[in-house]
């Protein structure tokens, strides 16, 4: 059996990809990916047009990434949907968003809904989809890759801390209050490794905090800097993951993130502190000094309360 992906084109190389393609091959699966063009400017790629013409009408199995993929297509009405077995990986609730009034109207005939979090399960079954349909899957992690401290590279790290942020500076990222509190902890490192926060920060605030390194992101330096930070810190006001948090906990590095996407489900006091909408800066830095603690005691072990693999995930997922 091959199932036939549909990813729009934007996602091309980035998590959502990596998702479909890595849990397929840890159970042998092989996919026809199809990327769906959503720009003018994609229409130049012949290959991928001809490609995706070609597959409008499928008997195959089919997955569609991301919800809003599925209903683009249906809207256009340029897929039959001639599979019984058609399934959609949701990845988040948009603050706003006419489409969410289309989910319980175009949802209902799919085969599976696989939803990042409870409260995204919850939040269908409320608008009348039903639950038996809908499927939580937390990701996966390569352990190869994001692991913890190794016992003779500890002290070098731990006598030098630094705090985490990931990913690319956006407005969702809460970057002015990443800012105040990277102030407010002078004799902190602390690490950007994403594109646009150095930008940001000179525009909005005219000098750099003297506490603060930034690096463009680099996929290749993203585990290790995951495994030698001594906490990672995220203040994303939404989030479709987040997967840094799986990467981080299964490196050994505490938490302190907002309660957005599965964080929820992930983060307890052992691993790391949620941020609710009414914490205070002052708590997220007594946060920050307390998973300075934890990974000193508990460097060595993975912070993941759950096992996940992409073995486990492409199961879930095409089985």
């Amino acid at each position: 059996m091959q199932y036939t992906v549909y990813i729009d084109y934007n996602y091309k190389g980035w998590i959502l990809e990596a998702i479909v393609r890595e849990s397929a091959a840890a159970i042998g699966l092989k996919l026809n990916i199809v990327f769906v063009p959503s720009r003018k400017l994609h229409l130049l790629n012949l290959y991928m047009v001809v490609k995706y013409n070609l597959n409008l009408k499928t008997n195959a199995p089919i997955l569609f990434v991301n919800q809003n993929t599925y209903l683009k297509e249906i809207k256009r009405a340029k897929i039959e949907l001639k599979s019984k077995q058609v399934r959609i990986l949701f990845t988040h609730f948009p603050d706003l968003d006419n489409s969410i009034s289309l989910y319980k109207e175009h949802f209902t005939s799919v085969d599976k809904i696989f939803v990042m979090n409870s409260s995204d399960l919850e939040k269908l079954v409320k608008l009348g989809l039903p639950k038996f349909k809908i499927t939580v899957t937390y990701g996966a992690i390569d352990n190869s890759k994001y692991y913890p401290l190794k016992p003779n590279e500890a002290f070098k790290f731990l006598e030098f801390p630094y705090i985490l942020i990931a990913g690319d500076c956006k407005e969702r990222k809460s970057p002015k209050r990443l800012y105040g509190i990277a102030k407010q902890m002078p004799d902190l490192k602390f690490i950007f490794h994403g594109n646009g926060w150095k930008k940001f920060f000179l525009r909005e605030f005219k000098k750099l905090p003297t506490n603060c390194e930034f690096h463009s992101f680099r996929i290749t330096r993203h585990a290790e800097f995951m495994r030698q930070a001594s906490v990672y810190l995220s203040l994303s006001k939404i989030e479709g993951g987040p997967y840094p948090t799986l990467e981080a906990l299964a490196s050994g590095t505490p938490t302190v993130a907002t309660n957005t996407g599965w964080n929820s489900e992930l983060i307890n006091v052992q691993n790391g502190f949620l941020v609710e909408d009414d914490t205070t800066d002052s708590q997220i830095v007594k946060y920050i000094t307390q998973c300075i603690e934890i990974k000193k005691s508990i460097f060595n072990l993975s912070l993941l309360p759950i096992n996940l693999t992409w073995q486990t995930l492409g199961e879930l997922i095409y089985n």
